[in-house]
């Protein structure tokens, strides 16, 4: 780990782009070792040694993780490619977390998506490849070399131009239920230099932020056409598809996207269930400790107390807890007609013996007690509620 941080640290205090250069090239080998090598746990060392200590250094170690793990090359038939691993992350709820699904993915499924892909997202003469299997982030988060193996993997598949790949190497981690993100992934692979995806050709304009927001029909139908396909996989929930994009950028996307979208899909459960939001208040907590950072937000029947449902709103980990995350919650609440709102101080984390999908059912009532949110079985379900 010494030389890891080392090599970080100039590439840190570097003061040019030649000496930038120098300490890139350095940094990407010890990374790329150890991901050969399927050292995770130094990896992960030394970013939570650095994270709050040393933030630039830290920046650079995961930048270069993030850098090794996504982008290689691949040279066929004396054409060097450029080959991005990436992710179409999916956005789900469902009154049930279990509902959620994971794991495989049919093939005419990824022949449908490859083609919207093709059409829609990547660049013209991009050829691209798609797993068969959808991840969630319990399975990806801090397994770098899982990645990094899956990454080379692909490479050659892609460049081929093979529509799916079968997923050839162990899933790590188990199947997280909470929270809703799943992942489809892949590897574009296009000729060293030229553009992936189809907003590098848009007008010149490849900001992060265009790429969610711009009016190009294009992008509006990507959203439309996979949602529709989604349906069938996710019967039950409520779903929307997230832009593709390289693979991690398109991961802390998801986070941060499923936070509104959660309490959107949920206040729709509970208006189709035929309950009134002027009949809600809503309270608002903060749980922060070493085993939880993030918010619970109870939907209480004003009159009973009664918790009937509630979201958990994760922080990022350079997020602080505050007045800028509690006026989003809030102003989505209000938005959604709970006009009626409390906020409570910190919850010192849960119980330190519960099991997770204990802990994921605790919500706060109107007395600042974790309780377990109450079963919706006394309310009409309407079938097709959420879409």
């Amino acid at each position: 780990m010494r030389e890891l941080v080392k090599v970080a640290r100039g590439l840190a205090q570097s003061s040019s782009r030649i000496e930038d250069a120098f300490w890139e090239k350095r940094l990407d080998g010890v990374v790329q070792s150890l991901l050969a090598a399927s050292d995770d746990q130094t990896l992960q060392l030394a970013l939570d040694r650095l994270q709050d200590l040393e933030p630039e250094v830290y920046a650079e170690i995961l930048y270069a993780i993030e850098a090794s793990v996504e982008c290689t090359k691949w040279m066929e038939a004396d054409q060097e490619y450029d080959v991005l691993l990436f992710a179409m992350p999916i956005l789900a709820w469902s009154q049930r977390q279990d509902a959620i699904p994971c794991g495989m993915v049919s093939d005419s499924l990824i022949a449908d998506l490859q083609a919207l892909l093709t059409t829609l997202v990547f660049a013209k003469g991009t050829r691209i490849t798609l797993t068969n299997y959808m991840l969630c982030p319990q399975q990806i988060r801090g397994h770098y070399h899982f990645l990094y193996d899956l990454a080379q993997q692909l490479r050659p598949v892609a460049v081929a131009g093979q529509s799916v790949m079968h997923l050839g190497v162990p899933v790590p981690g188990k199947i997280d239920a909470s929270p809703g993100i799943r992942f489809v992934v892949g590897a574009a692979a296009t000729p060293r230099g030229e553009a992936i995806f189809c907003w590098q050709n848009i007008r010149g304009h490849a900001r992060l932020a265009d790429k969610f927001q711009v009016d190009e029909p294009e992008i509006e139908g990507w959203q439309t056409e996979v949602d529709k396909l989604l349906q069938a996989l996710f019967p039950d929930c409520a779903v929307r598809s997230v832009m593709p994009d390289a693979f991690f950028a398109g991961a802390r996307t998801a986070a941060h996207l499923i936070r509104p979208f959660s309490v959107y899909a949920c206040l729709d459960y509970l208006i189709a269930s035929g309950i009134a939001m002027d009949s809600l208040t809503a309270v608002i907590a903060p749980v922060l400790g070493e085993l939880h950072h993030e918010y619970r937000i109870s939907l209480i029947c004003t009159k009973t107390g009664e918790v009937l449902h509630g979201i958990i709103w994760s922080l990022a980990n350079n997020e602080s807890a505050g007045m800028p995350v509690i006026s989003e919650i809030q102003a989505i609440l209000h938005e959604c007609g709970i006009t009626r709102m409390v906020v409570l101080g910190n919850i010192h984390d849960l119980e330190p013996d519960s099991e997770t999908e204990y802990a994921s059912c605790l919500f706060p009532n109107l007395e600042g007690k974790m309780v377990k949110k109450s079963r919706m079985s006394d309310f009409k379900e309407l079938s097709g509620y959420l879409h």
